[in-house]
């Protein structure tokens, strides 16, 4: 199971509440690899900061990314995510409660900046946090063949693509065992003349 320390005290002297966590099962979902989910609806008094972790995260070898209510985290709503590789957890803090779902991350290591004076030598390096995850792509709307993560690191180069003059622009997305996608898209801009 994954877990839940609230970092807040809980005001649990509400009757409606009490009688709610005695069906703690129906509003607490912490039983699913990569997802915790608290309904605040139901009993808002858990809207509290806490430190989730989630455990049975096999194969990732960088923190997941984690996703708020099926989205990106746009509001700052969890903090640094920390990974044991060796026990395959996962923890970070929340600001409050909603569902949190862990998903593979990819990462663009190299180049790392995004505008290019040369393509001689260019090679792209990305790392996906679950080495396991089945990485797809596509670079200027050309499907990119072959991308296979390093199973002790994540990482992985893109070779011989086809940087044309102007904008250029990477996809890649990736698909878990737990079946989420994270995708990363890269703008690089290349200008021959400096």
């Amino acid at each position: 199971k994954n877990e839940i320390k609230f970092e807040e005290e809980l005001d649990l002297s509400n009757q409606n509440t009490i009688d709610k966590l005695k069906e703690a099962d129906k509003y607490i979902k912490i039983d699913k690899v990569g997802t915790i989910e608290v309904d605040t609806t139901a009993i808002p008094s858990l809207s509290k900061k806490a430190k989730l972790t989630m455990h049975k995260l096999v194969g990732y070898v960088a923190p997941p990314g984690i996703l708020v209510d099926g989205k990106a985290d746009t509001n700052n709503v969890v903090g640094k995510v920390t990974l044991n590789k060796e026990t395959g957890s996962a923890s970070f803090s929340v600001a409050h409660f909603t569902t949190f779902t862990a998903v593979p991350e990819i990462v663009l290591l190299s180049p790392t900046t995004t505008t290019l004076s040369s393509t001689k030598d260019l090679v792209f390096k990305a790392r996906v946090s679950d080495a396991k995850a089945k990485v797809t792509g596509s670079f200027n709307g050309k499907e990119l063949a072959n991308l296979k993560p390093d199973e002790k690191t994540g990482e992985f180069t893109l070779t011989k693509l086809e940087v044309k003059e102007g904008k250029n622009e990477l996809k890649l997305q990736a698909t878990s065992e737990l079946g989420k996608v994270t995708p990363l898209v890269a703008g690089i801009s290349y200008n021959p003349n400096g």
